[in-house]
């Protein structure tokens, strides 16, 4: 989607870079969506449903992203950050699921795989950081 293009002309660095990014890739999930439950028929393979299902978990998972480093930037409680981070990897585990799917599979097999490689290291990497602030906020420990 454009939304999703126009993030990466977006400076990430300011807050209102951040703000802006997650617009854009929301939006861009919005368009996925749309396209996903209004064109029943697939034109291409690329607009399958379970396509446009990884297509919108990515960019909501990006979304988040965006939402988590304006989070930690702003020193927001350790709770809040870890509800995102979780949230994060919610929408990546939905978009792995998409991945593993035979259909999707099939469509472009060794970049397939490189992008469950890269959606599966962001799970562990945003489980992490949910994991380590739950820690930092109730002082417990991560069974």
């Amino acid at each position: 989607s454009l939304d999703a293009l126009l993030h990466y002309f977006d400076t990430c660095k300011s807050e209102k870079g951040m703000k802006v990014s997650c617009t854009h890739f929301q939006c861009s999930a919005g368009a996925f969506s749309y396209l996903r439950d209004n064109f029943i028929h697939s034109y291409s393979v690329d607009m399958s449903h379970h396509i446009l299902n990884l297509d919108i978990n990515l960019m909501l998972g990006q979304a988040q992203e965006c939402l988590l480093e304006k989070s930690m930037l702003d020193n927001r409680k350790s709770f809040l950050v870890a509800r995102i981070s979780a949230q994060v990897v919610d929408y990546y585990k939905e978009a792995c699921r998409a991945l593993e799917n035979s259909e999707t599979a099939s469509l472009s097999g060794k970049n397939m795989k490189d992008w469950k490689k890269l959606v599966q290291m962001k799970i562990y990497y945003f489980a992490a950081i949910a994991h380590v602030r739950k820690v930092g906020e109730g002082g417990g420990r991560v069974l």
